[in-house]
């Protein structure tokens, strides 16, 4: 798929990432658009998408490496600790989500086991992974990226489109 000239989404997803996750997810950021509040009423999915991949994984990831790509400030960082990862690495190219779960992370005490990277995904290959995913990444991904996240390895994936 070749992307146009015109958009970046590096530049698009750094300046709205954040409001975006708090409109989707039912956070607390008052600076959202009118259009943002009803696209947000009305897609309560992006929540159970995060909710089913926190139960999916939760079971699996005893004792595993995870690695997220597109990992926005790092939802599932936490709850995927919580449940027995060994570490868990977070990939996204919006420096503003990374900064931010970060900063979670060492407000929440568990920056010892997590690690997150300002990278595009065919820049992962320092982590080894037994189990990567994604959530909704792969509609803003190009075919050569996709064709990286595939030949990344590791026992298990789950990307939801």
């Amino acid at each position: 798929m070749k992307r146009s000239n015109l958009f970046d989404p590096q530049t698009f997803w750094h300046d709205k990432i954040l409001r975006w996750e708090s409109d989707r997810y039912k956070q607390d950021f008052p600076h959202s658009s009118i259009l943002e509040k009803v696209a947000s009423q009305a897609n309560n999915s992006l929540a159970f998408r995060l909710e089913m991949a926190a139960r999916i994984l939760s079971p699996i990831v005893r004792g595993r490496r995870v690695l997220e790509l597109g990992c926005g400030s790092s939802m599932l960082s936490l709850p995927l600790i919580k449940a027995g990862a060994i570490s868990y690495r977070g990939v996204d190219f919006a420096e503003t989500a990374i900064t931010l779960a970060i900063e979670k992370a060492q407000l929440g005490g568990y920056e010892d086991k997590v690690s997150y990277r300002v990278a595009d995904v065919t820049r992962v290959d320092d982590f080894e992974p037994d189990i990567t995913f994604s959530l909704g990444l792969f509609d803003w991904l190009s075919t050569e990226q996709i064709e990286a996240v595939f030949a990344l390895g590791g026992e298990h994936f789950l990307h939801s489109i």
